[in-house]
């Protein structure tokens, strides 16, 4: 019989600073999140800040890759009244990325069939915590207004780590 691992999600602990982070959002006057509101989802490339006002310039909320964008594009996005939502991947290890060598390799599952460049990763583990500690507090240091931790949905698959 095949082992089966139940990978809970890190929801609470991420929605706890994801809440912290809106709320110093909201004390610099960023206007909150509001159900039905529009998106732009940029997770590949940098959108280029030359040519603002981007498009489409109704969407007041944008999400974009955590380690792709400098922290001029979150402070440009911001001064033109947009609510920044940093991207990262909290249940899966990216080999390209800049700290995938953190990752232990006890920590390390399978290859998600999509993403030959992705595994996912033993959320439970503390030096798993660490890192996406270390994650969000990247995303509050680069000025990020909340977090997009992908990959953290609970999910159960065979022998995955």
């Amino acid at each position: 019989m095949a082992n089966r691992y139940l990978f809970l999600s890190l929801g609470t602990p991420l929605l706890i600073i994801w809440a912290l982070l809106m709320s110093q959002a909201l004390s610099q006057n960023v206007e909150p999140f509001i159900r039905g509101q529009k998106f732009q989802i940029i997770l590949l490339g940098v959108p280029d800040m030359s040519k603002m006002p981007l498009a489409p310039t109704d969407a007041p909320v944008w999400d974009i890759d955590l380690f792709d964008n400098p922290v001029s594009t979150m402070t440009t996005l911001k001064t033109s009244g947009k609510i920044v939502v940093c991207y990262f991947s909290a249940g899966t290890a990216e080999d390209w990325r800049d700290d995938y060598r953190d990752f232990a390799a006890v920590d390390l599952g399978k290859v998600l069939p999509e993403w030959p460049n992705e595994k996912w990763i033993r959320t439970g583990s503390q030096s798993i915590r660490n890192i996406m500690a270390k994650r969000i507090k990247l995303a509050a240091d680069k000025g990020c207004d909340a977090i997009d931790p992908d990959n953290t949905g609970a999910r159960c698959f065979s022998q995955s780590v």
